[in-house]
């Protein structure tokens, strides 16, 4: 008589312990270093009652992955936490921190999943960061609220070939698992079905494609010799997306939902023109699901020269003769070759009834090395009733030792480029089957070696080191290496030939030297057997700056520009007066610019990793530099836009020149530059009408502190509109 009573009290103690827990909880801070690795919150069932002894995972919720990657993907990793009797769960992950820009911790982007036995995950993705300094989802790390749904339905289906018959043997691929707002799906499916077919979806929806991670999902399947296949694990009233493939049909796409129920069309605008065919089928668990016939293209990779076979090579199927790299990703069309050379690609849909005319509308077989093999890419155009030859020489093979400026051996990810001597990237590619991009990743080979290739002439060969922060990115200038002799430069081959210590002109992209670790220039010539490298990543101790104002006290909550080499990257509010300042160059001159913008507040520091004594950056009241631009008759030139006259190059060389962003006239031709560093040199240009260059407003002016400058009225000469007729 007394055990139940004793287990209810326990029970209720249990609880409200929990409860105070909760209660005692620290509110979500992203800025909080304290609070960078906790994670806390509470688990429902499907009744929304708190669920006892749910399972809590967390891990980094990386980029989608290309498929390069030979080592299968992660699952959820260890158990961080159980859920106690009211359902709460708080534990911290320090793994799941990265130092920012500050020094300080902070939180990476994450996904927080919950499952219990007989019942389906429910996930949430948290407020964090990435290495490269992009803000990410504002979901907070506590707090959370995960329900669980009942795991009664399996998603089953039959499929069918395009003769009407069971198709055997298909795999089935869960591509992507959503759950409707609030687990609602009676209200997503009014709501798709009646949303327009060339609009987005909602974006209500909790979706999850990185399905690897979640436990107890089931994401891969085989049809019987009935066609019919089941995959559990992903909860009732949930959305599906799979992706199926066979080698007699065609690779498809389609959207399943976990419940029992006819197929509907979605994405019809309005529930009229369902009955038109109009929008996209959504299918009811237990769906049937004939498929198309599929096309299937053969062909053999051998060497140019030998005619030998190539084992090992990643072919792709590409449309449209674009020279890039197809996504290694459920339903994309590629294959690796087997020891006889010959490859079969599968899925394809059936040939066009007309020959291309265009270039478009013609389909490539594309040959890759994988990270280690050193054949050239080359690619070939698919044609009807033959299989395919392509045929592909070998580069030039390299072994690259990477270490640091300690001697010790640093792991990263290393990759050859092409570098051009123009921008007109394309007529200086060769003639011939034979394509320069993608060149593969070289690979791993022991501590700090790698093995990849590289192609007769200038390319570079870069280093990444994205698990070091202390790295100080290469300052190098290709042309004396490349064009040793020649001076003769014009002022666009300045920026355009080969590149300059900043940008390097790369194959159909710009390679900036700021990000990569170490950066090795090579120019061999054809047939050389090996080339034999060394790349040293300089490493360098933080520089200290701190942050005052006028009267000496810190300042806290500053944000920045320029913290980053890259320029485009998300800079997040500073905690700390006081914080490193990492990968300094001695030889490049790095402009950081400070706002406090509560109290219009800047400050700049030019900092290079020249010494190791700190900076001190005093922040006064910015100043405001104002005017008026009319033309020769006393207009306005509303259509004017005052940009920074100073190119990016002098910049980085003179730390006195300072930087203003575009600023627009109004309807009576009036500016306003806000945000200027007292002390610098401004100048500004003035372009009107699209673009067009029509003089300077201002030269190397300086302001003070708290300034507010007029400049008057600045007229366009005659000279200056003359160039608008051009």
């Amino acid at each position: 008589m007394n055990r139940p009573i004793r287990f209810s009290l326990l029970a209720l103690l249990t609880i409200l312990i929990g409860l105070r827990r909760g209660l005692a909880e620290p509110a979500d801070n992203p800025d909080d270093p304290k609070l960078a690795g906790h994670f806390s919150g509470r688990v429902l069932g499907p009744d929304k009652q708190p669920l006892i002894g749910a399972r809590v995972y967390v891990a980094e919720f990386a980029s989608q992955p290309t498929g390069w990657e030979t080592t299968p993907q992660p699952g959820p990793g260890k158990i961080r936490a159980s859920t106690d009797a009211s359902g709460r769960f708080q534990f911290d992950a320090p793994d799941m921190t990265l130092t920012d820009l500050d020094g300080l911790p902070t939180r990476k982007r994450c996904v927080v999943m919950a499952a219990a036995d007989g019942y389906a995950v429910d996930w949430a993705m948290t407020r964090g960061r990435t290495r490269s300094s992009t803000i990410e989802n504002p979901t907070p790390s506590t707090g959370l609220e995960l329900q669980l749904a009942k795991d009664d339905v399996p998603l089953t289906g039959q499929l069918l070939d395009a003769d009407g018959r069971p198709l055997a043997g298909a795999r089935v691929r869960l591509h992507d698992l959503m759950i409707p707002k609030e687990g609602k799906l009676d209200d997503y499916l009014k709501r798709e079905i009646n949303a327009s077919p060339f609009g987005c979806s909602s974006g209500d929806e909790k979706s999850m494609w990185q399905v690897w991670l979640l436990p107890g999902v089931q994401t891969d399947a085989r049809t019987d010799a009935e066609g019919r296949f089941q995959m559990t694990g992903l909860g009732r009233d949930r959305l599906v997306s799979l992706v199926i493939s066979a080698p007699t049909v065609t690779n498809t796409y389609t959207s399943v939902v976990t419940r029992r129920m006819p197929d509907v069309m979605v994405r019809t605008g309005g529930e009229k023109n369902a009955i038109l065919g109009i929008g996209q089928p959504l299918h009811g668990a237990g769906f049937t699901l004939p498929l198309q016939r599929g096309r299937t293209v053969r062909g053999i990779v051998r060497d140019r020269d030998t005619h030998q076979a190539i084992a090992g090579m990643r072919v792709f199927y590409v449309r449209g003769g674009i020279d890039q790299l197809p996504a290694m990703t459920e339903g994309s069309h590629y294959t690796v070759s087997g020891a006889d050379g010959r490859f079969t690609i599968t899925g394809l849909y059936p040939a066009p009834e007309k020959p291309p005319t265009q270039d478009i509308e013609r389909e490539y077989l594309t040959a890759i090395s994988p990270p280690g093999m050193t054949y050239r890419t080359a690619k070939v155009e698919i044609k009807s009733g033959a299989d395919a030859v392509v045929e592909t020489s070998h580069g030039i093979p390299f072994r690259l030792e990477t270490v640091d400026d300690q001697g010790r051996p640093v792991e990263g990810e290393v990759t050859y480029h092409q570098i051009y001597p123009g921008r007109r990237i394309a007529e200086s590619l060769p003639p011939g089957k034979l394509v320069f991009w993608p060149i593969g990743p070289a690979a791993a080979k022991g501590a700090g070696v790698y093995e990849g290739f590289a192609m007769p002439g200038a390319g570079v060969i870069t280093v990444k080191a994205p698990s070091r922060s202390d790295v100080v990115p290469p300052h190098i200038d290709p042309k004396p290496f490349f064009a040793p002799d020649r001076t003769d430069w014009t002022p666009e081959e300045r920026s355009s030939a080969y590149g300059t210590t900043e940008v390097l002109i790369g194959n159909n992209l710009a390679i900036y030297q700021s990000e990569y670790a170490a950066i090795v220039l090579v120019n061999p010539p054809e047939n050389l057997p090996l080339l034999r490298l060394k790349a040293v990543v300089a490493t360098s101790k933080p520089r200290m700056v701190s942050l005052v104002d006028a009267e000496g006290k810190p300042v806290v909550g500053a944000t920045t520009e320029g913290m980053t080499a890259y320029p485009y990257d998300y800079e997040p509010p500073l905690r700390a007066a006081m914080l490193p300042l990492l990968g300094l160059h001695p030889e490049r001159w790095r402009q950081i610019t400070f706002f406090d913008e509560q109290r219009s507040l800047i400050g700049q520091v030019a900092a290079r990793g020249d010494g190791t004594s700190p900076y001190t950056v005093r922040m006064l009241p910015w100043a405001t530099v104002t005017g008026r631009v009319v033309d020769g008759e006393e207009n306005p030139r509303k259509d004017a836009t005052l940009v920074n006259a100073r190119a990016s190059s002098d910049e980085a060389l003179d730390p006195t020149v300072g930087k203003i962003s575009p600023v627009k006239t109004d309807e009576d031709g009036r500016f306003r530059i806000n945000k200027l560093v007292p002390g610098l040199k401004y100048s500004a240009a003035i372009y009107v009408e699209a673009g067009k260059f029509t003089g300077t407003a201002f030269e190397n002016l300086t302001v003070k502190p708290g300034e507010v400058r007029d400049l008057g009225t600045i007229h366009l000469s005659p000279p200056q509109l003359a160039l608008l007729q051009r």
